[in-house]
């Protein structure tokens, strides 16, 4: 390669060795990088010899290319890496991703202690494990949990759990022609996707989730953690009686009436609406008796929920109950 007049001038095995770069995905800034120029001399080659430049904004690619652009951002390559392999730029392949579903990981890097759930050795780790086989969500190596806006101060707890510098995301949704706000926090972290998937809290969980294999003295915070995603507790005024249920799949259902059968007895039956399950006790005595079984002497809870426990422990102590 020699310059003249300001203009770069390549041989027949250089023009060659540039074609075959680019050809093979060499983007046209490392194939200048090569040579050390600029990538316009390179562009300026590729065009003189009727090769189809690909455009950095318009781009089309195929089922192949598609296919190792999402390959290449799951196994953490960026945006812009991505995007020089191919000569395009971040937001052609951002594009991309979101047209095959691929949830895009923020930019900034977030700190954590990623090895929390390698072990299940404790109440809280128990308890978030319970919570977030109810309320989070698994994809892309992205763990996701997302709450209504009164329970944003349970997403700051898990923050405070996971020793997370992550910020709550207010996210707003307009419902019936009023803004709700649902707070949420994003960890990108393939290493405890793997963790939680040892206690079989996978992506696509809701229909298939059943309980994991962790310590018998734990299950009852593990329990505790799922009926706070997923489970309510109210009283039927009518009826002067209380009332609790639990939702989730066949197997997690089956589980948890187990459980409460371990320590009292119910005839209760399991009810099913297509994949989703339900199991609804009712009693002054057999409720009481189960929510203390997961809340007393918590150190970790949905407040909403156990503000809601310790309502009935009130009203139950109360001269104005009497047990049914």
């Amino acid at each position: 390669m020699r310059k003249n007049n300001g203009k770069y001038i390549f041989d027949e095995k250089e023009e060659k060795d540039i074609i075959d770069l680019y050809l093979s995905g060499k983007s046209m800034k490392s194939i200048g990088e090569k040579y050390n120029i600029s990538h316009r001399p390179i562009n300026r080659i590729l065009k003189g010899n009727h090769i189809e430049v690909k455009n950095k904004n318009t781009y089309i690619f195929d089922e192949k290319e598609e296919k190792d652009i999402i390959d290449l951002y799951l196994s953490d390559k960026s945006l812009k890496n991505i995007g020089d392999k191919y000569s395009v730029c971040r937001n052609v392949i951002k594009r991309v991703l979101e047209k095959n579903n691929v949830e895009i990981k923020s930019i900034t890097k977030y700190s954590a202690n990623f090895n929390i759930f390698d072990d299940i050795d404790s109440e809280e780790k128990a308890y978030w494990l319970g919570f977030i086989a109810a309320d989070g969500n698994i994809h892309n190596n992205t763990l996701t949990i997302q709450l209504g806006g009164q329970d944003k101060k349970h997403l700051n707890k898990f923050l405070i759990f996971l020793s997370a510098d992550n910020p709550v995301e207010d996210r707003q949704r307009i419902d019936n022609g009023n803004v709700r706000f649902y707070p949420r926090i994003r960890i990108f972290s393939k290493h405890i996707v793997n963790s939680l998937a040892k206690y079989k809290v996978i992506p696509k969980k809701s229909l298939i989730l059943e309980p994991p294999g962790i310590n018998n003295d734990l299950i009852p915070y593990f329990w505790r953690g799922v009926f706070d995603g997923d489970g309510s507790l109210y009283y039927h005024k009518n009826q002067n009686r209380w009332y609790m249920n639990l939702v989730g799949s066949q197997k997690i259902i089956k589980s948890y009436k187990t459980f409460i059968k371990s320590f009292c007895y119910t005839k209760s039956n399991i009810k099913s609406n297509g994949n989703v399950y339900v199991l609804t006790l009712g009693g002054n005595k057999l409720v009481p008796t189960i929510m203390d079984k997961l809340y007393q002497d918590a150190k970790i809870y949905l407040d909403r929920k156990y503000e809601k426990y310790l309502q009935m422990k009130k009203m139950l102590n109360s001269n104005a109950m009497h047990p049914k």
